[in-house]
């Protein structure tokens, strides 16, 4: 399947229910030609680990680095992808920049942190 199209059907199916709370809405993915990163398995283990979330928390996953934190002012929490390297943003403001290989699992520390703000 063309990445394209993938996209297409992400952004169609981006409502998740989780049992026992809200739905998880996540906003992604936006990509432009500066997106060097695999930003198709980043979304789908994003999806992944956030199914456990029990807060409502708008998560975005996002191609570019230069416009995704702006796009996605919205969101709470969010990633967007550069050339190897993706920026962790909160509120469309950019926290800092992490490798591609740690993208994910630093992502998931802030949703974790965030989550604990909430309570």
């Amino acid at each position: 399947m063309a990445a394209h199209s993938r996209m297409r059907r992400l952004q169609s199916n981006s409502r998740i229910t989780r049992r026992g709370g809200p739905a998880w809405p996540p906003a992604y993915p936006s990509t432009c030609g500066r997106t060097r990163i695999d930003l198709i398995r980043i979304a789908n283990e994003v999806e992944a680990r956030c199914k456990n979330v029990r807060k409502n928390i708008r998560v975005a996953v996002m191609g570019c680095a230069v416009n995704g934190p702006g796009e996605a002012r919205e969101a709470d929490i969010g990633i967007a992808g550069g050339d190897g390297s993706a920026v962790i943003f909160k509120k469309g403001r950019v926290l800092r920049a992490v490798s591609e290989e740690n993208a994910v699992g630093e992502l998931m520390k802030e949703i974790e942190e965030y989550k604990e703000a909430l309570q």
